[in-house]
């Protein structure tokens, strides 16, 4: 039988994958499944981002204090999500948040990256708070996802 009367057998061509490590010719899937399992591996999220998902609140960040003509950008002001007065945000002084963000190289194994800081007081009547972080958040976080952490608490 030649190639033109067995049409499957250019098929069985595609489907078959040489193991290097062994010089054992298995199927493709069992080649695409653990190439998947790599990328999983290197691309999971560090340990301390998987254990800080447990105890946080979404909020977002409005940009940095300013009057008409001045900025002051050490001191941010962030959105925090299902907070709508005052009352609600004295609860929330002195908690930390972090913003997270993913870099183009690696550092420390992980393209990961977190600026930490903490709410200072409220600002305004509607829930926003001033918040101050290490270092100045930089202009690209303005609308992006802050965290809200939990602790430390007072009760």
């Amino acid at each position: 039988m030649g190639l033109a009367e067995n049409p499957s057998w250019p098929v069985l061509l595609y489907c078959l994958y040489k193991n290097p490590e062994t010089d054992i010719a298995e199927p493709a899937s069992a080649e695409l499944r653990r190439r998947e399992e790599k990328k999983e591996e290197a691309s999971s999220s560090p340990r301390w981002l998987k254990d800080a998902k447990e105890n946080v609140l979404g909020a977002c960040d409005s940009g940095s204090i300013r009057s008409k003509s001045n900025q002051y950008p050490n001191t941010s002001l962030i959105q925090i999500e299902n907070v709508n007065s005052k009352e609600e945000v004295a609860w929330y002084a002195g908690k930390r948040m972090a913003y997270i963000y993913k870099a183009k190289v690696k550092k420390n194994g992980s393209h990961y990256r977190c600026i930490w800081g903490k709410v200072t007081r409220p600002h305004g009547n509607s829930g926003v708070v001033r918040a101050k972080f290490k270092s100045n958040l930089p202009p690209r976080s303005m609308g992006a996802r802050v965290r809200v952490f939990m602790y430390p608490s007072n009760i």
